[in-house]
């Protein structure tokens, strides 16, 4: 009986550990930025919306839907399409796992390819978002909007 009710425990405990650290994705109106780089998660190049790494912060907004992450950008190409898509910041909602990383988060898309910094800076100072990087290229900080107004 006192086995049942420590392994009974013990799992509650670690229901709810799971549970806390998959609460500390910050969702909502948010600014990504990238630790290697130095640079924020954004738009530009080629027409505007490429999903680059850019010298200043920009919002975006990350919602939770049936255990994946989408990100809803500001640019649109026309009707449902304002998310980030994989390599533009207007394509249609595509699911992308987002998860903590010590301090920090890494983003992938569902085949397990890490966005993140290639260390090429281009002449305008931006980098096109890096695809299936590794190590300190794919850790980024997710700064809530409050958060955000309080660094000002």
């Amino acid at each position: 009986m006192k086995k049942t009710l420590l392994n009974s425990l013990l799992v509650a405990a670690l229901l709810a550990v799971s549970a806390s650290v998959q609460a500390q994705v910050p969702e909502g109106k948010v600014y990504i930025k990238n630790v290697q780089a130095g640079l924020w998660w954004g738009c530009a190049n080629e027409w505007g919306a490429h999903a680059s790494l850019i010298p200043h912060a920009d919002y975006v907004t990350i919602m939770q839907e049936n255990g994946a992450y989408t990100i809803e950008t500001q640019v649109s190409n026309g009707g449902e399409s304002y998310y980030f898509a994989g390599d533009y910041m207007d394509g249609a909602k595509t699911p992308f796992n987002i998860e903590q990383s010590g301090n920090y988060f890494t983003i992938a898309n569902t085949n397990g390819e890490y966005f993140g910094t290639d260390n090429n800076t281009l002449a305008n100072g931006t980098q096109i978002l890096g695809k299936n990087v590794s190590g300190d290229n794919a850790l980024w900080e997710i700064f809530t909007e409050d958060e955000m107004k309080a660094s000002l």
